[in-house]
């Protein structure tokens, strides 16, 4: 589908040349992470890798025909890769994935997110309606 879209939001299909980049970039990512002391488990900072950094992802522009090499931090309310759920599914195994799957709230509590979104709900938004920038048409 092409139809209103940017370019980074059409399909591959339609940009023939994507598909064999985004296909190599794969393979040096994984070829830097067999090749790297710590294999799977490498980090995307560490330096002492034979082919260099291997990162967390890589985005490209084909308007620039730049890319960018990314390194992502874990968030503590991520309820993928936050510390506590990789902890809790370390000790617990397949009853947290199946607890996770049965109780529809439990990562959300786990991580914190049910606190965050209910502290959130309770804010007080600001409507100033002397505002000499807002016209009303």
């Amino acid at each position: 589908s092409t139809s209103n879209r940017t370019l980074d939001q059409q399909c591959t299909v339609t940009r023939p040349g994507l598909a064999p980049i985004a296909s190599s970039l794969a393979v040096e990512l994984l070829v830097g992470m067999v090749h790297h002391p710590r294999g799977l488990t490498a980090e995307a900072e560490f330096d002492g890798s034979p082919l260099g950094t291997v990162p967390h992802q890589i985005r490209g522009s084909l308007f620039e025909f730049s890319q960018s090499s990314m390194i992502g931090y874990a968030s503590s309310t991520c309820t993928a890769c936050s510390y506590a759920v990789v902890d809790e599914y370390r000790k617990r195994g397949l009853d947290f994935v199946v607890e996770a799957m049965s109780n529809p709230t439990y990562l959300e509590d786990l991580t914190g997110l049910t606190s965050l979104n209910s502290s959130s709900a309770h804010l007080d938004w600001a409507d100033d309606d002397d505002d000499d920038e807002c016209y009303e048409l």
